[in-house]
């Protein structure tokens, strides 16, 4: 049984929901399930750790050292973890475990070099005994959200910036997967975090959604779905939003790219994690002059995927994470087929192992291409005019990040100017990230941007001071 902490103070008993395994439904542990006593204590201890104010920086920066040291002395436990609660196959889940730590490091890295500055303010007559000091103070107390899909790293990307800029925080992780983040927070108690600075709430949304409207909350970081994102935005009364939602990311491979790399990167970005990821290539344009080779070379790829059990270091692609997921990606699907589309490779399902799926035009009024689908699915098809593929891309609600082989300079530019996204990446799937990347996305796809140095400044605001000497 895992009890939830409060202020630092772990809290056990009471009603309890179960973890179970993604792949076969069985129970990987009881969790305390958290009410709205503690969601106050969780806030009223947050708001007087704020008050009294944060560890001096030098302790900040050691406690986030001292924490990716610890995660990789635990590197073992913390994977095996990742893959019981979410399903995820071991290598990813090792990746997952290993870029947690970096973020940890990276964030200890933009404390210590936050921009502070000293203001000329003596350039005007009568001014020359005056000068200003510009820092940056901590906003206040967090709400932290995260989704299950990196139920660490992504947990890693709220609370690294916030213990760097001193901000306490409330986080409600997924219900789905909240053991990684049970777990590390224990893993910041030991690395020597005050312990008042951080609360792990794994609420119900129905409890959590309360409290977004709470004052106290000085500002709000969510990941997770574009629909609820953006309602809890609404709700919110505190100063600073960012939101990390949805995607149905695209990339187009023009006839002058290297096809060989090209599909290299295209055969496993739309199925890591089985597709449940925001920036997960669901749509790709493929210049109709290389189509044919360039589809042939991906579905030999594509069928030599191993889906399974997620624990076996053979396994590319294992299980989705519930049974309702499942089910709407198949209605999905089953509609696109519905409308004329044509499935590439077999479109095959059992329990929650959804195979690798190829769909070959798909109608563009059809989800699976218009709405994010959250399961190893792409959808294909052939282009004959680039400016006609790049609105295709840029036709969509959502503007996480999108990807473009090639090796034209104007086309890749041309592209850069007119897909609305948070990232263009050259020769890349849009599914790439680096962790110290400003990265976020447009339109419905988020508000501001992560990667721990551009979280912090959203997490501090500049203060000046102006001495008459």
């Amino acid at each position: 049984m895992y009890g939830f902490y409060v202020g630092g103070e772990a809290v056990e008993g009471g009603r309890r929901f179960a973890v179970r395994f993604p792949y076969d439904g069985s129970v990987v542990a009881e969790v305390c399930q958290p009410q709205e006593a503690d969601y106050e204590r969780a806030l009223a201890a947050a708001v007087a750790a704020y008050e009294d104010g944060a560890q001096p920086a030098h302790t900040r920066v050691a406690v986030l050292e001292r924490a990716a040291s610890l995660i990789e002395s635990r590197a073992g436990e913390l994977a095996a973890t990742i893959t019981l609660e979410a399903g995820k196959v071991k290598r990813d889940a090792e990746v997952e475990v290993s870029r947690a730590a970096n973020t940890l490091r990276l964030s200890a890295d933009a404390l210590r070099n936050l921009n502070q500055q000293v203001v000329r303010c003596d350039l005007a007559q009568g001014t020359h005994q005056r000068f200003g000091i510009l820092m940056r103070f901590p906003v206040g107390v967090l709400f932290a959200i995260t989704p299950f899909n990196f139920p660490l790293n992504l947990v890693c990307h709220k609370l690294g910036p916030a213990i760097a800029a001193g901000c306490a925080v409330v986080l409600k992780p997924s219900r789905k997967t909240p053991l990684s983040a049970l777990k590390l927070a224990e893993i910041l108690y030991e690395a020597g975090l005050d312990r008042r600075f951080l609360s792990v709430l794994p609420s119900t949304a129905e409890l959590a959604e309360r409290y977004v409207g709470d004052e106290r909350f000085a500002a709000l970081s969510f990941t997770g779905s574009s629909a609820v994102g953006w309602h809890l935005k609404s709700k919110f009364s505190g100063r600073r939003v960012t939101l990390e939602c949805g995607g149905n990311a695209a990339a187009i491979v023009c006839a002058d790219c290297d096809i060989e790399h090209a599909v290299a990167r295209c055969a496993l970005a739309p199925f890591a994690n089985a597709g449940q990821v925001c920036i997960s290539l669901q749509r790709l344009l493929v210049e109709r002059q290389i189509y044919d080779a360039f589809l042939e070379r991906l579905l030999e790829k594509v069928r030599r995927l191993r889906v399974g059990d997620p624990r076996n270091a053979q396994t590319n692609v294992g299980p989705m994470i519930d049974d309702a997921s499942v089910k709407k990606a198949m209605e999905w699907v089953e509609e696109a087929l519905e409308r004329g589309a044509k499935a590439l490779t077999p479109y095959k399902v059992e329990g929650r192992l959804f195979a690798p799926l190829v769909l070959e035009d798909v109608a563009h009024e059809c989800r699976a291409w218009k709405d994010e689908i959250f399961a190893p699915v792409v959808c294909v098809e052939a282009f004959d005019d680039f400016a006609e593929a790049v609105r295709l891309v840029d036709e969509s609600r959502y503007g996480l990040q999108a990807g473009i082989f090639a090796r034209d300079m104007r086309r890749i530019l041309y592209a850069y100017r007119r897909i609305n996204v948070g990232a263009l990446l050259v020769n890349e799937v849009p599914t790439w990230r680096q962790d110290q990347m400003p990265y976020g996305g447009n339109k419905e796809s988020g508000l501001g941007r992560e990667g721990p140095l551009y979280a912090l400044e959203e997490l501090t605001e500049p203060r000046l001071l102006i001495i008459n000497a």
